[in-house]
């Protein structure tokens, strides 16, 4: 899950939630992330891809 808890109020990872979103929405059409009832999470294959080009995927607080 790319986030433990709800992302509340006008900042969702330090970034304004507008485009937070549309980079998710990105992200999902190429396959890399999944929706969730609340948050959103990586897809097997976005795993992949981060496991691919030597990114960390574990969880973060």
């Amino acid at each position: 899950m790319l986030f433990k808890r709800p992302v509340r109020g006008r900042i969702a990872a330090g970034r304004e939630i507008a485009a937070f979103k549309t980079d998710v929405r990105k992200l999902k059409a190429l396959g890399l992330t999944e929706s969730l009832k609340v948050g959103y999470r990586l897809s097997p294959r976005g795993r992949a891809l981060l496991e691919r080009i030597g990114e960390d995927t574990a969880p973060r607080p």
